[in-house]
């Protein structure tokens, strides 16, 4: 890609996320998110640019304690 890539959310099985990671730190990316499709998961929620369904999944997230704390 031209200017290279910065950061991969990853999106697939768990039996083919390990070989995809390995792919990421092989071509010099250091920012990596496996999306785990759960509540908390999606990194749209912890964008500054989220949308306001997120915004709000992410308040309720934060109400009650269901944020991630390691992510």
């Amino acid at each position: 890609m031209p200017g290279g890539v910065e950061a991969v959310v990853i999106g697939t099985s768990p039996q083919h996320a390990e070989a995809t990671v390995q792919e990421c730190v092989d071509l010099g990316v250091d920012a990596v998110w496996m999306h785990r499709s759960v509540d908390g998961g999606c990194p749209c929620t912890y964008a500054r640019a989220a949308d306001p369904a997120h915004r709000a999944m992410k308040a309720v997230l934060s109400l009650t304690g269901r944020v991630p704390r390691r992510v």
